[in-house]
């Protein structure tokens, strides 16, 4: 089914998902309601699926997804292969009303599109910048107050991305781990943070965020 819909399809399911895809398409005469039906036969549950645009559109669940990223990119991989695509997946919220669909979508689509780089982007990974982007001026003030150098800025988003776990950030960073214990002391005396205490970490981590951020490093 392709096509512009404004309200959501009636349903009594308890659980409802919307997943949204962007995708290219690289041959001319490509067959788009074949390709939409192909991808919505690689998930289970689907309840309604659609085009909203030449190239976006969305599916809607009746269960939470439980695949993980890897396997949803490697589901793509061969659904792209097999028609010269290009796609690029959206993992929504989940929710147990219809209603709120509409308000959450927007929302969703916006985050969405604010990514044209990850194969699969979700909601949880992508909220953080999206609200850090949001005040950007009082963010720079407190960034200005902190040493956030290069290496800084990769020892803090090695640190959260492994939860804080040291011997997993030295890996990541290629670094011994005391010679990574050394520098979040070395951080803490310049800053009075902890890298360690999680509060410090998700703090220092979201002043990393952000489009003047990412402006210094370009």
């Amino acid at each position: 089914m392709t096509g512009r819909h404004t309200t959501a399809p009636q349903t009594t399911a308890k659980k409802l998902q919307l997943l949204q895809f962007r995708v290219r398409f690289t041959e001319r005469h490509a067959d788009r309601s074949q390709w939409l039906s192909a991808i919505a036969d690689t998930f289970e549950h689907v309840l309604h699926r659609a085009f909203i645009t030449a190239d976006s559109g969305y599916l809607l669940l009746t269960e939470s997804l439980t695949d993980t990223s890897a396997d949803l990119a490697s589901l793509l991989a061969l659904i792209d292969n097999d028609f010269y695509t290009n796609t690029h997946l959206f993992i929504g919220s989940t929710h147990r009303s219809s209603q709120d669909l509409p308000t959450t979508f927007a929302l969703e689509q916006q985050l969405f599109s604010q990514n044209q780089q990850d194969t699969i982007v979700t909601l949880s990974s992508s909220l953080l910048p999206f609200l850090v982007n949001q005040h950007q001026p009082e963010l720079q003030a407190l960034r200005n107050s902190l040493s956030l150098d290069s290496d800084n800025k990769q020892l803090i988003r090695a640190l959260y991305h492994t939860q804080g776990n040291v011997r997993q950030a030295a890996s990541k960073l290629f670094l011994h781990r005391n010679t990574l214990l050394y520098r979040i002391e070395k951080f803490e005396r310049c800053n009075g943070l902890n890298l360690k205490n999680m509060d410090d970490l998700v703090y220092c981590y979201l002043l990393t965020l952000g489009q003047v951020i990412n402006q210094v490093e370009k």
